[in-house]
């Protein structure tokens, strides 16, 4: 959040644009052009024509696909570039010119929001549908790479990464009931011949009193909540233990190829 209160200067009440009248809207009329620059890089690099959008009309001079693909990018990146900036006191307010004819940013002003924006783009995210770690600038272009995929109906849905805020409220779906939460997902191995509800009691609840059990994932031969399967402790039943060897064998392996190496160097001193 903006901190209106300790920074007066940059009081924000509403958006407006063409051209900026405040020094906050300023900051955000330059990094959503960043963000429809990033976005148009990684449309092309997938083969996408940006001018051809989902939702925006094309318009001469406008990549309609390309702030269509910016969208759900704009809070999560440029926002949060601009309030970092803000926040952080990387930028001042004599680091803008304002006037009757609107709010223009001096060379320090950019320069600064240009370093919290690389910054913004190098942070690592886990990617929500994968599961790994990457920087913005990759997600950007996995994303480019999915809409492809969903283009060509090699994908039902196109999943766009969130950001994890823990003092935000609950999310909940249509009837009202709470969202999983998936970063939370966890399996247990539950004894075969025991009762899921009883364990999950037993064991679980008393640890984690928020939790439950997904209703959703049954076992495909029986229906029944949860999947059958056999652990196999294969260590337990085919390890077999190899005694090290002794102190004195590994010392001549390590003087022997000790020698080896400094007679190799010995000859290109030569």
């Amino acid at each position: 959040m903006l901190k209106t209160g300790e920074l007066p200067d940059f009081d924000f009440s509403a958006r407006n644009r063409r051209p900026p009248k405040d020094p906050v809207n300023a900051l955000l009329s330059f990094t959503y052009a960043l963000l429809v620059k990033e976005c148009l890089v990684a449309l092309w690099a997938e083969g996408l024509d940006p001018c051809w959008g989902l939702y925006h009309r094309p318009r001469h001079g406008r990549p309609a696909l390309a702030v269509d693909f910016m969208e759900p990018f704009r809070p999560i990146l440029a926002d949060s570039a601009v309030l970092s900036c803000i926040n952080t006191g990387m930028v001042r307010p004599k680091d803008f010119i304002t006037n009757s004819n609107g709010c223009a940013m001096q060379p320090a002003a950019k320069k600064a929001i240009l370093r919290a924006w690389e910054q913004r783009l190098d942070q690592l995210h886990t990617h929500a549908e994968f599961g790994y770690r990457c920087s913005w600038r990759t997600i950007l272009r996995i994303q480019a790479r999915l809409l492809v995929r969903l283009l060509r109906d090699d994908i039902t849905h196109l999943p766009w990464p969130t950001e994890r805020d823990d003092s935000a409220e609950i999310c909940r779906d249509s009837s009202g009931q709470p969202e999983p939460d998936t970063e939370l997902n966890y399996t247990e191995n539950a004894p075969l011949k025991e009762n899921i509800e009883t364990y999950f009691a037993r064991e679980i609840n008393p640890h984690v009193p928020d939790a439950w059990i997904d209703p959703t994932t049954c076992d495909a031969k029986d229906g029944q909540v949860g999947k059958v399967g056999y652990e196999i402790p294969f260590n337990r039943h085919f390890y077999v233990f190899q005694p090290l060897r002794p102190l004195s064998a590994i010392d001549a392996d390590l003087k022997a190829s000790t020698d080896r190496i400094l007679n190799l160097i010995g000859g290109l001193m030569q």
